[in-house]
């Protein structure tokens, strides 16, 4: 009786255990048996969805591209203005040092050549029975180096280089070529500084570059370029504007002293005025007697233009053909009058100056 009790309570203990069991499976695949159906509107949503990712990753891609593009134009812009800055800082400094040069000279000229010293040598000189050195100006042909820029080119590279764009940065493949056609620019500076052959045209066409340049780099800030790197080019452009003022100073000086000397030696040999066809004409000074090369300086001969500015000249002596030779480094302008101008503080070896400096004007046709 207690065994089939027992039996009894195990038998009901299994079955419901049973029931649990077949109870909670059936609660287990009852959901799977009820999973919500997806409607064809509901797939049609799902397929347009990642269409509009796909969409929205190739606008981001392509955003991603312009904004390269964007950059990369911006850095050579940036490339472009650095060059630029760097070329006008070395012409500047090039002409700085040929100033000081100048004004060495100059000042030679003050303490060694006082006119009544030079009146006082050239009656001992005749009292002697000593001759002094003579010139004669003989004509050459040009040295090899080419001139052909056109004043046409002169104008379309000045239109080139003051042109400035009012929309700011472009937004496609044209800001590329622009910032490549502007990389060109500093190439383009130096030639466009080298033919003008006065320095007063030279130094009038470094003012415009950075003028130009100046431009170019408040484009690039009106473009959201990097404000920091806006800064320091602004910084250099001004401390250039401030060189270039200081130099014109320098130059309008040294040009004022030595055109008043000119102006004023009235003892001055006048030889006939001459035409020339040739614009890179060449000018040998030949002396009776070899010279003192110590006392040979830029301003030993020089030559000046209609509005007396000074042209850039080489000069060099032969001692063989006891000649100078006066060259011009920039090709001068056809229709223009020119002035060689040969200084009496030239002397000869033994010590004996000129007689008279000499004066002879020129026309370029």
């Amino acid at each position: 009786m207690r065994l089939q009790h027992k039996l009894g309570i195990f038998t009901a203990l299994f079955t419901t255990s049973m029931i649990f069991s077949q109870s909670s499976l059936a609660a287990e695949i009852q959901p799977a048996d009820q999973q919500p159906v997806i409607t064809a509107d509901q797939q049609n949503e799902q397929v347009l969805n990642k269409d509009q990712k796909k969409e929205q990753l190739k606008k981001e891609e392509a955003l991603k591209k312009e904004q390269a593009k964007k950059e990369k134009a911006i850095q050579k812009e940036f490339k472009s203005i650095d060059k630029q800055l760097l070329k006008i800082e070395q012409k500047i400094n090039k002409y700085n040092h040929k100033f000081a040069k100048l004004d060495e000279d100059e000042d030679d000229d003050d303490d060694s050549s006082d006119d009544q010293e030079k009146k006082q040598q050239r009656q001992l000189n005749s009292e002697a029975g000593q001759t002094t050195p003579k010139t004669a100006i003989d004509e050459k042909p040009a040295a090899s180096t080419e001139f052909n820029k056109s004043e046409n080119e002169d104008a379309e590279k000045s239109d080139e280089t003051n042109g400035s764009s009012e929309e700011g940065m472009l937004n496609d493949d044209e800001a590329e070529d622009q910032a490549e056609a502007e990389e060109d620019l500093a190439e383009e500076l130096e030639e466009a500084v080298e033919e003008y052959n006065d320095y007063v045209g030279k130094f009038g066409e470094l003012e415009k570059r950075l003028a130009a340049v100046e431009l170019q780099l408040n484009r690039l800030a009106e473009a959201g370029a990097d404000a920091a790197m806006i800064k320091e080019r602004a910084g250099r452009i001004a401390e250039l504007k401030m060189k270039l003022a200081a130099s014109l100073e320098d130059l309008g000086r040294i040009q004022t002293s030595i055109m008043d000397k000119i102006k004023n030696d009235h003892e001055a040999e006048i030889k006939e005025e001459r035409e020339e066809k040739l614009t890179t004409k060449e000018w040998v000074i030949k002396f009776n007697q070899k010279l003192d090369e110590k006392t040979l300086s830029e301003l030993s001969i020089v030559v000046y233009d209609a509005n007396n500015n000074l042209i850039e000249t080489a000069m060099a002596y032969d001692a063989n053909k006891q000649a100078i030779i006066v060259t011009p480094l920039q090709a001068y302008k056809t229709n223009s009058l020119y002035t060689l101008y040969i200084g009496n503080d030239i002397s000869s070896q033994d010590g004996k100056k000129l007689k008279n400096s000499v004066k002879m004007s020129f026309w370029i046709k």
